[in-house]
């Protein structure tokens, strides 16, 4: 048996080291799981897009194959224009439904209203006004917070979508194979 091997300090200092090593691998990880999740997320829409953005390829224009980069934005057109008609669809309803809301929101706060009475908790009626004032400090607060991690929400997904464009792209290039390789074409 080899001396250092049997050597428990020299064990321990590995194992130690090891474990450190793990914990900042893990940290390392966790900080970067954004874009991480990013790419992954873009690495699965390049391969799922891939067959689809072959398939266009091979359409014939004037003679010529459409290039790659064309396929990519035809996909992306479509995409988008789906995401616009899908939009178009439930924004109308969910303003319908908000206004259908607001008419019957003060009644349920009166019915609200009247149960917490009932039950002992509020010792008189009040105006919704009067409920906002009493209630304005802790609301504030809570409606700040709420809004600051909208904010950071959208702007990281802002963010996010060109990312994610960007590297769909480069993904689908990095995918592609050499002109002999696709079927049908004929090395140059």
């Amino acid at each position: 048996m080899n001396g250092a091997a049997a050597d428990p300090r020299r064990l321990i200092l590995w194992t130690v080291g090891a474990i450190v090593g793990a914990v900042l691998l893990l940290g390392f990880l966790y900080r970067a799981r954004g874009a991480l999740l990013l790419i992954y997320v873009s690495a699965l829409l390049a391969m799922g897009m891939a067959p689809l953005a072959r398939a266009i390829e091979r359409i014939r224009f004037r003679g010529r194959s459409l290039p790659r980069w064309l396929a990519v934005a035809i996909i992306y057109v479509v995409v988008l224009a789906a995401l616009v008609g899908l939009g178009s669809a439930v924004v109308p309803t969910f303003a319908q439904q908000a206004r259908e809301f607001a008419a019957v929101a003060p009644e349920w706060f009166d019915q609200a209203q009247a149960k917490l009475i009932d039950w002992g908790v509020l010792p008189e009626p009040m105006t919704l006004r009067e409920a906002i004032e009493v209630g304005v400090d802790a609301v504030t607060v809570i409606v700040a917070l709420l809004l600051g991690s909208a904010l950071l929400g959208v702007t990281g997904a802002l963010l996010a979508v060109p990312t994610a464009a960007i590297l769909k792209v480069v993904l689908l290039e990095v995918g592609r194979e050499t002109p002999a390789e696709r079927p049908g074409r004929r090395a140059a």
